[in-house]
């Protein structure tokens, strides 16, 4: 229950990854659009904006503290079309800049990438980036 989820992994920041733990976690977005939790929503949106405070000109990563240096274009476009349902289109808006930077010449998105130089560091293309972005892009302008 959403109850539980509060007492357990919230903090003033937003939803954590683990109990006790500081770190938060963008998959909170799904509480927002794949797992609606209407209860949850106020402190997915302070989880969502303090990743995108904090985000690279190429996107966020899934957590804090995974994979120093590079950022993952999933988490940011599920993390956008979160953004986008909850009405806050401009931080939305600067994630999917931020993965349009992060696309390959070809126009495809890399599963992370270098959150400095943009250059891909993994499988490009990967499919549920590019899923995400459709939904959020739906979202967006519809």
């Amino acid at each position: 229950p959403a109850s539980d989820i509060l007492s357990r992994f919230e903090n003033p920041r937003g939803l954590v990854r683990e109990e006790a733990s500081g770190e938060l976690d963008s998959s909170a977005a799904w509480a927002v659009t794949l797992f609606p939790q209407p209860v949850l929503h106020p402190a997915v949106r302070r989880t969502l904006l303090e990743f995108t405070r904090h985000s690279t000109p190429y996107g966020i990563p899934p957590m804090e503290g995974w994979t120093p240096g590079e950022v993952w274009t999933a988490p940011t476009a599920w993390s956008a079309w979160a953004l986008i349902e909850l009405g806050e289109t401009r931080a939305a808006d600067r994630l999917l800049a931020e993965l349009h930077r992060a696309e390959t010449p070809h126009g495809t998105l890399p599963e992370r990438v270098d959150e400095a130089t943009g250059v891909p560091t993994s499988t490009t293309p990967l499919a549920w980036s590019h899923a995400f972005v459709i939904l959020a892009l739906r979202a967006r302008y519809s």
